[in-house]
């Protein structure tokens, strides 16, 4: 049984994805922190930020058609 879980996606695309994980990712700093504080747990604190990165992982690893629209036409080999 062959697994291929190659998640393809044009050039446009990775640099969107990229934007979109840093801001994430640095906005779920502050709000775990937040919620981390005001519950006085670190456990809410960790199940946060999880749940970010989670939520980052469903909206940027799958190969959505979204992000194959600008497809590279590369040249012939000789």
């Amino acid at each position: 049984m062959d697994l291929d879980l190659e998640f393809s996606i044009d050039f446009k695309s990775q640099q969107f994805i990229d934007n979109f994980i840093h801001k994430f990712l640095y906005l779920s700093l502050p709000v775990s922190f937040i919620v981390g504080f005001v519950t006085q747990s670190l456990l809410y604190l960790i199940f946060t930020f999880v749940i970010f990165i989670i939520v980052v992982l469903l909206v940027s690893l799958p190969s959505y058609p979204k992000y194959n629209n600008n497809k590279v036409n590369w040249l012939k080999a000789y």
